[in-house]
């Protein structure tokens, strides 16, 4: 998977490097605040989730672990333990939400 701003979205050496690796491209459009900050929508983070939940739901995978210390997969980790699933948590200790920390009980996994 690969994250890239929406305006290579058109660029051709990206798409065909992405088809010569056999990569899935995500477009992250951008998000213009009412104070006109630009940011980048998480549509990332919503598409990995989405392959996650498929993932546990429909494969017959036994492990999840996500490499990531975002709080927007919070979701994801009590959908997987509901599938059943044992579920793994990566993340270098400094880009860790605490949030994310407590809900998903690491095991000393820290970088």
């Amino acid at each position: 998977y690969v994250f890239f701003p929406e305006h290579y979205g058109t660029n051709m050496p990206v798409k065909t490097l992405s088809n010569i690796h056999r990569l899935f491209c995500i477009v992250c459009p951008k998000d213009i605040k009412n104070n006109g900050t630009v940011k980048d929508k998480d549509t990332v983070d919503s598409r990995m989730d989405e392959l996650g939940r498929f993932l546990a739901e429909h494969t017959d995978i036994t492990d999840l672990v996500i490499v990531s210390g975002d709080a927007d997969f919070q979701g994801l980790i009590q959908f997987a333990r509901w599938q059943k699933k044992t579920v793994k948590v990566v993340s270098a200790a400094t880009a860790i939400s605490s949030r994310f920390l407590s809900d998903a009980k690491l095991e000393k996994q820290l970088v």
